[in-house]
């Protein structure tokens, strides 16, 4: 499924014009569309446990988050082959705002995932182009004072801008849980004594071996399938999902999430370690992931979530 093929992505904020205001941008918008949000998840691990402490960021009675998702078309050429947009060069106006525009204070990358920074516009041609093409991406956020109706978004550097407005006056959406982006099956989970690989490095194999000094070694088999491409910055028909080991916690009988020790990459255990699936076809397949947690090995029923929601129960016997 293509990211805008997604009903519960985005929603539709306008029509859009039929070329840039300026012909000498090689840009010409496409698809737009506009979402606004009270609150959004800080769903990165490194910004806190999803699963049990979930940092928000909030708007406040003052002002609303806006997400713009934007898709250009680009007029390659032999003398084009880079199309490079600062944020500085990306900027919102609207009655009562700044002279100079405002610029975005944050991106989604993959959905529902935010980052703090404003994203730039970059594309390359591809390498056999004009047989096939690429398009350009914006998929960035921005903080508006409360009571904005019409804004509009400009593009490019001065003799190359191009406008285009916006209707703010839409309803507040909710961000998207992150189980509506994949689904996960719990296939076991059991203690191990200790774990040990041969990785293959230069010169020969290396031994690794881990045995803890204290708690048990838990390992947790689980099946991840995607169900959308989360990729924001993707042609039509190209899916791509992603997420790193530590997305999935396991949480105890007693309530206490375990501690991550990493991924089983089938000759290291690696922690913070990225995963992408990518697939052509309708459905993507399910991708099998091993996950290793230290914790006291108490038998009972522990929980798996994935980032702030749970996937599901599952017994240690």
């Amino acid at each position: 499924m293509s990211r805008l093929a997604s009903a519960t992505v985005l929603a539709l904020a306008l029509s859009l014009p039929a070329a840039p205001v300026l012909a000498q941008s090689p840009l010409t918008p496409v698809s737009i569309s506009v979402t606004r949000y009270d609150t959004l998840p800080q769903l990165q691990p490194d910004h806190g446990m999803a699963c049990c402490a979930l940092p928000m960021l909030e708007s406040g009675p003052d002002q609303d988050f806006y997400y713009i998702d934007l898709d250009f078309n680009v007029a390659w050429s032999d003398d084009l082959d880079r199309v490079s947009i600062s944020g500085r060069d990306i900027l919102l106006n609207f009655e009562g705002g700044d002279e100079d525009g405002l610029r975005a204070f944050g991106r989604i990358n993959y959905l529902p995932m935010v980052e703090l920074s404003g994203g730039s516009i970059s594309a390359r041609r591809p390498r056999d182009w004009p047989d096939e093409t690429a398009q350009a991406f914006l998929n960035n956020l921005w903080m508006v004072p409360d009571g904005v109706t019409q804004a509009t978004l400009s593009v490019g550097e001065e003799g190359e801008q191009f406008e285009i407005i916006l209707n703010l006056d839409i309803p507040v959406s909710e961000m998207m849980s992150p189980l509506e982006t994949v689904e996960v099956t719990l296939n076991g989970l059991s203690i191990d004594e200790s774990m040990s690989r041969d990785r293959r490095l230069t010169g020969g194999e290396l031994a690794i071996t881990m045995t803890p000094t204290m708690g048990q070694l838990l390992r947790l088999d689980a099946t991840l399938r995607p169900l959308m491409n989360t990729k924001t910055d993707s042609d039509q028909g190209e899916n791509r999902f992603f997420f790193y080991n530590n997305y999935i916690s396991l949480v105890g009988p007693d309530g206490i999430p375990l501690a991550p020790l990493g991924q089983d990459l089938s000759g290291s255990l690696q922690n913070d370690y990225s995963n992408s699936i990518s697939w052509d076809d309708e459905e993507a397949n399910g991708s099998d992931r091993g996950l290793y947690f230290l914790g006291a090995g108490t038998p009972g029923t522990y929980q798996v979530y994935y980032l702030s929601d749970l996937v599901g129960e599952i017994t240690l016997q």
